[in-house]
């Protein structure tokens, strides 16, 4: 199966590869092109140019590990991750650490353990039951964005298949430890509005080496849909201190 990547700016600048939420797909980050990096946009497995596989945490790993590989000229890449992207930007992080220059992580720091993780399942369940339901609110709801923000999403399509499988199997994997195993520079990009992550951001946080926390004032969970510009603009000044940091 050949999945898209979107492709920015020039290869000379820092590569970032944009890591999109459960159920959406690359046309979130429709609006983040930069003369600041060299972007790598991928669907996920399971999701847009890939819905016809299944969502996995391995599987995503993967991909985003062959991607950096294959098509960042320096075999290295920042990942700037939304949601269930910022958990695979960890996870990926985790497990191939050469690969990875620093990570932005926005509302990725809920912890999946315990009642949190229990909650987090059975509502994967109620999105497999009513997959069709969920899907027609999402589309309607991004149709109501800027033409320029919603449209590209809603080409790509939506898959609550995608968003039911990371709901069901993000579940009971410490995400907090993972990140505080990975010593490279991290930036924690959350909405002000965004009560589950903002309640363990602090915690995400404890032991991680090189971190910063930034709150986009009035926002919410999507602050990277939308908050694009202060959004790009946080992305933009951490990608700037990294020749520093290396």
């Amino acid at each position: 199966m050949t999945c898209v990547v979107d492709r920015h700016g020039e290869p000379s600048s820092p590569t970032v590869v944009f890591l999109h939420g459960a159920g959406s797909n690359r046309g979130m980050w429709a609006a983040y092109a930069s003369d600041s990096w060299f972007g790598l946009v991928p669907d996920l497995p399971g999701h847009g140019s890939c819905a016809d596989g299944r969502w996995t945490m391995e599987a995503s790993v993967e991909a985003v590990a062959t991607l950096i590989e294959e098509q960042s000229p320096t075999g290295t890449a920042v990942l700037c991750g939304s949601s269930l992207g910022g958990y695979v930007a960890i996870a990926t992080a985790h497990a191939r650490p050469d690969l990875v220059d620093g990570l932005v992580l926005s509302g990725s720091t809920a912890s999946y353990l315990g009642w949190g993780g229990f909650e987090t399942r059975a509502f994967g369940w109620v999105v497999k039951a009513f997959g069709g339901v969920i899907r027609r609110l999402n589309m309607k709801a991004f149709a109501q964005l800027p033409p320029e923000i919603g449209g590209p999403i809603i080409d790509a399509g939506m898959s609550t298949r995608a968003a039911s499988d990371a709901l069901v199997r993000l579940p009971g994997t410490d995400y907090h430890e993972l990140l505080a195993a990975y010593r490279g520079p991290v930036l924690i990009l959350n909405g002000e509005r965004d009560k589950v992550n903002r309640k363990e951001e602090h915690a995400a946080m404890e032991g991680v080496a090189n971190v910063t926390l930034k709150v986009l004032d009035d926002c919410g969970h999507s602050c990277v849909i939308t908050k694009p510009d202060a959004f790009k603009a946080a992305v933009e000044a951490f990608v700037a201190t990294l020749p520093a940091t290396r």
